[in-house]
């Protein structure tokens, strides 16, 4: 299982994603590879923002990132998508913090598959 805490500290936001999804194979794992895209994504657009960016440790399967405040629209769209993931795949992805509070809704996916769409 991938588990993804968010914490806020005074100086700012922290990730760490780590562990494996184990929804299929290594190297055919289609929620790893989602994760690794969002945590990616999350990744250029910080350092390509002008936010503070630490990268303590990044490779298969961990990501430890932390950023000034600058950087939480980024922190907060990772966070909801791994959310999203862990609502579409269960017992694949963990989100064991809320640092924001939110409502969680379902997963976009699963709302288009049962309209039809």
């Amino acid at each position: 299982m991938i588990k993804a805490s968010f914490s806020r500290g005074e100086s700012g936001l922290r990730a760490i994603i780590c562990g494996h999804a184990g929804y299929s194979e290594s190297g055919a794992d289609i929620v790893c590879a989602a994760v690794s895209g969002i945590v990616y994504a999350m990744l250029g657009y910080l350092a390509n923002s002008g936010a503070y960016l630490k990268i303590n440790s990044i490779g298969s399967g961990v990501a430890d990132i932390e950023c000034d405040p600058s950087g939480e629209e980024a922190m907060k769209l990772c966070c909801i998508g791994l959310i999203q993931i862990a609502l579409t795949y269960p017992g694949t992805v963990s989100v064991d913090s809320m640092a924001w509070g939110w409502r969680i809704k379902p997963p976009v996916y699963a709302a288009c598959r049962s309209a039809g769409a």
